[in-house]
């Protein structure tokens, strides 16, 4: 937007035009500066600048809206206090962010690339949500890599945006919530703005977020290198210096440059004027009730019957509800949605830098269901298996509670914000309407107050100047009756009677005199016939303001309906939101809980598996647990209790039969 005062001016001039740019339209400024930084800006360029109803600040963590009744003016914009943050925004912020976290994990990363190549920003460039490296261009790729490692690693969401030419580039690290593209969407939804008709223009490389979003977007000729390249491989319409080239795709390349080349984008896109065709010469336009009164034509209309209170306006709407527009339209501009948490816990950022699997891979074996099957050895085998199946029920226990959280979380349904649904548009569209029956109201009410008043006002010092003059009237009309009186007159000699003296008196003239004398008196009267014009105005336009007024109690009935219940939705989706974060909060702790549970019991599973294995393979077959030493026991004592079994006397000789000793015994 700065760079050419002459071509800020022209953008300026074309904005602030209603036939050129239609009114309503909202201008919104998106910086990397600070609030005080923009502001300095603007003062240096009020004369050239046209001023914004919101501006996006510090790459998308700041937002503020310019308070009510400001004025629309560069010189207003310059001051600071005419600002006010917008709370909702900088609530969304918070989710996965911790100032000081992040802080250390740029401080680690400046100290890995080392401090000649890298370094922290000013403090001033620094918000709550926003921290700012300067950083060579050749040390920025690692520079990032490092904070996002270590950010992910502490199970924070952040988001890097590098911009800046000349070998050193600003690297801000942000709240994954915020950046232009996201700030951008926040307004335009709180403006009601459709995306295609809402046009994001930039220049530098940390636009392209903003631009690549699903709004039209305008790359201006002097865009920074690495913008054109990114652009110029978008699906877009390259324009000229000397005319806009009419453009039905998404992206518009401008081939002039600064404002210049957002006015040609603009114009491109089609949203330059004029908008209205040359109309005839209109007819002389009919007076109004002030006008109509002021002439010496002034009269009531036919049939008006005055009476003195009818230029009594008492007439106090203070406390009708319906007449605080303002209110209303703030009460509007501050309901906003939370932002949400995605909708299966899986895809949220944690699961990147956490295990977010529930389930529990052991298999109990079959046959630890029938120990005896393994004869001598079933009290080993059963001991080995109820160890298996502990290990198997502590890690089932802790996934169920997991599934439960999981599933508790995923049926509270946030993915349609009532913020970008159609109640919002009906709430906006009954504001709209409400907006133009105030106007019609106040115009109305201003149009009864003026001319009851102004009547009045005549009438008061009509009743003044009546009572000081009065006197002075009916004499000059005495003397004009005596001096014209028709007795005293010689219409054929044209000459007066001898005891009036020689003077030649003139019928015409006395006649006027007659005539002037009565209508200044008639002017002086309270009831005089401008004044009965303006009492007759005053009930015209007392009873139109009525009117007016029944359809605004209408309007304003209409739109609380409609925002109480759009405000009941968002307050409603906003719980939901906070019950999904809350819900959220305890399936990573039961994750936490539950992920060292399974790393252990899965272990030992396996571990206690092996040990099974060999019994149901055979490889432990006469092992049944015991040592050697104590086998050779166990096996002795056997088969001496049970000789008869084992051995038998074959020609005066201890002979073994054919047993199996293993079934006690191992070799």
């Amino acid at each position: 937007m700065v760079g050419d005062d002459a071509a800020t001016a022209e953008f300026s001039a074309a904005w602030n035009d209603p036939s050129v740019v239609p009114e309503g339209s909202s201008l919104v400024y998106s910086t990397g500066r600070s609030l005080e930084s923009f502001a300095q800006l603007i003062a240096e360029k009020s004369a050239v600048m046209a001023a914004p109803c919101h501006l996006i600040c510090a790459v998308g963590t700041k937002i503020y809206k310019r308070k009510p009744g400001v004025s629309k003016t560069a010189t207003a914009a310059a001051d600071v206090s005419s600002w006010e943050e917008d709370p909702a925004w900088t609530r969304r912020l918070d989710e996965g962010w911790d100032f000081a976290a992040v802080e250390r994990a740029c401080a680690a990363a400046v100290d890995a690339v080392g401090h000649d190549n890298a370094h922290f920003r000013p403090r001033e460039e620094f918000n709550e949500h926003k921290i700012t490296v300067g950083c060579r261009d050749d040390f920025v790729q690692r520079l990032a890599d490092l904070v996002e490692g270590a950010t992910n690693a502490e199970g924070l969401r952040v988001k890097i945006i590098a911009s800046g030419v000349g070998g050193w580039q600003y690297v801000d690290v942000v709240s994954d919530c915020a950046g232009k593209l996201e700030s951008l969407e926040y307004v335009r939804q709180s403006v009601g703005v459709s995306h295609s008709r809402c046009v994001a223009c930039g220049d530098s490389g940390n636009d392209t977020l903003m631009l690549g979003g699903e709004n039209r977007a305008v790359v201006v000729g002097n865009a920074q290198p690495a913008l054109m390249d990114w652009a110029s491989a978008q699906d877009n319409c390259a324009g000229s210096k000397d005319a806009a080239v009419a453009c039905e795709r998404r992206m518009y390349i401008a081939g002039d440059c600064e404002a210049r080349g957002i006015l040609e984008g603009l114009g491109a896109f089609g949203f330059l004027g004029p908008f209205t065709e040359p109309a005839p010469a209109p007819a002389p336009a009919p007076k109004g009730p002030l006008t109509a009164c002021y002439g010496e034509d002034a009269a009531p209309p036919f049939g008006y019957v005055h009476k003195a209170e009818n230029l009594d306006f008492g007439i106090d709407r203070s406390g009708e509800a319906a007449i605080g527009f303002t209110s209303g339209y703030e009460k509007y501009q501050a309901l906003s949605c939370d932002a949400p948490p995605v909708h299966k816990f899986e895809d949220c950022e944690w699961c990147k830098t956490h295990s977010c699997d529930a389930s529990c891979p052991q298999v109990m074996p079959a046959k630890c269901a029938d120990p005896a099957s393994f004869g001598v050895c079933e009290p080993t085998v059963k001991g080995i298996c109820d160890t298996l199946q502990q290990s198997h029920d502590g890690c089932t226990s802790g996934s169920k509670a997991v599934v439960e959280k999981s599933t508790e979380y995923l049926s509270v349904d946030v993915q349609n914000a009532p913020c970008a649904a159609p109640i919002m548009e009906d709430t906006l569209a009954s504001l709209k309407k409400y907006k133009l029956a105030y106007n019609d109201w106040a115009m109305a009410f201003n149009n009864a107050s003026q001319v009851c008043k102004v009547g009045a006002n005549i009438r008061e010092y009509n009743g003044i100047s009546f009572m000081s003059m009065h006197k002075s009237l009916e004499d000059v009309e005495r003397v004009a009756q005596d001096a014209c009186a028709e007795d005293d007159f010689d219409a054929e000699a044209a000459r007066p009677k001898a005891e009036l003296g020689a003077s030649v008196r003139n019928a015409d003239v006395c006649s006027r005199l007659k005539d002037l004398t009565a209508s200044m008196i008639a002017d002086a009267d309270t009831s005089s016939a401008q004044i009965q014009c303006f009492a007759a105005n005053c009930v015209a336009l007392k009873a139109a303001e009525q009117v007016k007024l029944d359809a605004l109690v209408a309007a304003h009935a209409e739109y609380e309906a409609k925002y109480l219940a759009y405000s009941a939705a968002i307050t409603a989706y906003n719980q939901k939101v906070s019950d999904k974060n809350t819900l959220k909060a305890a399936v990573m702790e039961s994750y936490e809980i539950f992920n060292p549970i399974k790393t252990t019991t899965v272990a030992k599973f396996d571990k206690d598996n092996v040990v099974y294995q060999k019994f149901e393979s055979g490889a432990a077959k006469g092992n049944c647990g015991l040592s050697d030493c104590e086998m050779e026991s166990v096996c002795g004592y056997a088969v001496a209790a049970d000789a008869d079994y084992y051995v038998e006397e074959k020609g005066g000789k201890c002979v073994q039969k054919h047993k199996d000793l293993v079934e006690h015994c191992h070799k």
